[in-house]
């Protein structure tokens, strides 16, 4: 049996001398519009950190981010004021990551997450949630609606169909070594300061879910993802149930670069035209 790499002996060292500054990942920025922080626990007892930018609506998106993202990382404090700008919005931690406790599981437990901020935002009086997922945080969402029911309507960005059977074999490399191999999960923690727990490709993925969702779906993908091909998002709205849309960007990438006003615009129409609210 091959072994595994080894891990330098300066490496574990380096991840606790240089942990996340904070909480906060390079490349990170604090929300510039009023908002408040929140800090609420999960079912399994994880602390899950995030924000909230209330502009008095009776709807709100709460967005979650990908694999070794956060709430604050590159363009996502950006495209959630934009957001805001229309709607009511709250970003949050995913366990693992930035702020929040805890360890990613890669959507198995994440769901629980959502589902506690999905709770919060429902005992403060909003009529419709809207779930907004990137990657990981796609998939998340996907697997969410199809378990809890309790938004009111899912779009996702980038997700992927099954994390056991990725269609870009790169990716479905390198994800076996960040979960699979000391120096994976030392990497992800030092560069992202993303903490690793157990990969579970036995559970039930976003492919084999995505039909129970009774809510309203709307799928967008990059033309020119390069880490989740857009099959696996024409696969997903092939089984899903209507009402139901698949929009693939042209001459775009993974995650970050679906984050903009374009999108903004298309996600609140979308809600609009084709998200009831909850009575």
């Amino acid at each position: 049996m091959p072994q595994l790499p080894r891990v330098p002996d300066w490496l574990p060292d380096i991840t606790h001398r240089f942990p996340q500054m904070g909480g906060m990942q390079f490349g990170s920025r604090p929300y510039r519009v009023p908002h408040d922080n929140f800090e609420i626990e999960t079912e399994d007892g994880v602390t899950i950190r995030g924000v909230h930018i209330r502009r008095g609506q009776d709807t709100i998106c709460i967005y979650c981010h990908g694999f070794m993202s956060s709430k604050n990382l590159k363009a996502v404090p950006g495209f959630v004021e934009a957001l805001a700008e229309r709607l009511d919005v709250a970003a949050f931690d995913f366990r693992g990551h930035g702020e929040s406790g805890g360890e990613c599981t890669f959507t198995r437990l994440e769901v629980l997450d959502v589902d506690a901020v999905v709770r919060c935002m429902r005992a403060q009086g909003y009529r419709r949630i809207v779930t907004i997922g990137s990657s990981m945080g796609g998939a998340t969402v996907l697997r969410y609606g199809a378990l809890y029911d309790a938004a009111d309507g899912i779009v996702t960005l980038g997700a992927f169909a099954d994390s056991g059977h990725f269609r870009r074999l790169t990716t479905q490399a390198s994800l076996d070594m960040a979960f699979g191999t000391p120096i994976g999960s030392q990497y992800t923690r030092l560069m992202r300061g993303t903490r690793l727990g157990q990969l579970d490709k036995t559970i039930e993925q976003p492919l084999s879910l995505v039909g129970q969702i009774e809510e309203p779906t709307l799928f967008i993908h990059g033309e020119w993802d390069m880490l989740v091909h857009p099959d696996e998002a024409k696969a997903l709205h092939k089984l899903a149930q209507p009402p139901k849309e698949l929009v693939i960007v042209p001459r775009t990438g993974h995650d970050m670069p679906l984050l903009n006003a374009r999108t903004r615009d298309l996600i609140v129409d979308w809600i609009e035209r084709a998200v009831p609210f909850r009575d």
